[in-house]
């Protein structure tokens, strides 16, 4: 199904169950500190409960996987579907992971590696569900993992991270990443440029202001400036 920076994922049709399930699996060559992370990630995981963060099941060491809830597309894929063009499709979409990330937030965890890959969306009958995935560079709040000098990763996080070091991670430095994604979301690209309107452009830049403490204060206050953005 894909590889990451240190885990292949594949899919598993179980026959006694009749599922769909996913497997992610280490690469044989990973650092001990990446299987370590790889290992945190799954017990963080398993610790979350909530419809909109993807579920993990069972941890085999010697095999150095997992088993974990199969889901049918990413965001990226949802997007290139020409059905899901409208506004109402998107923000439908959007609640979900505006709910998602006041969870995760609440548990003070911080994802870090937010982008329209890492953002499943698994289908239901009557429903599509976002799921959140990939918590390989999640930072718990009061945690001593991430070292300074951690690599930045995460396509939308914010370039000063590089001098801050990725070990300042806090929830503004996810509401800068969440900003360009509703952005990548409404418009179909990550580099700004598309016009939307004059209050969602104040709302962009604020978001991802260049000084930490001029941004959102929450995901809660973004999410309620992102839908002022288009009340007529």
């Amino acid at each position: 199904m894909g590889n990451g920076s240190y885990a292949s994922v594949y899919k598993y049709e179980d026959p006694y169950y009749n599922r769909t399930f996913a497997v992610k699996k280490a690469f044989d060559d990973i650092s001990k500190r990446d299987y370590t992370r790889f290992v945190t990630e799954f017990n963080e995981m398993k610790k979350l409960n909530s419809p909109f963060i993807l579920e993990v099941y069972r941890f085999d060491e010697n095999q150095r996987q997992y088993i974990m809830e199969y889901a049918d597309e990413t965001l990226n894929d949802f997007l290139k579907d020409p059905n899901n063009s409208s506004l109402s499709s998107k923000f439908y979409i959007i609640k979900q992971i505006f709910k998602a990330f006041k969870y995760i937030h609440s548990k003070k965890v911080y994802h870090r590696d937010i982008s329209t890959s890492n953002i499943l969306i698994k289908h239901y009958e009557d429903s599509k569900m976002v799921k959140l995935s990939d918590f390989g560079l999640l930072k718990l709040e009061q945690s001593e993992f991430t070292q300074q000098n951690t690599e930045v990763r995460g396509s939308l996080n914010d370039p000063n991270l590089h001098s801050r070091g990725f070990a300042t991670y806090g929830v503004r430095d996810e509401v800068y990443a969440l900003t360009r994604l509703l952005y990548t979301i409404l418009t179909g690209r990550e580099t700004t440029g598309a016009y939307i309107n004059d209050r969602f452009d104040a709302f962009y830049n604020k978001g991802t202001h260049s000084v930490l403490d001029e941004r959102f204060n929450d995901v809660a206050e973004m999410e309620s400036a992102f839908f002022a953005c288009f009340n007529d």
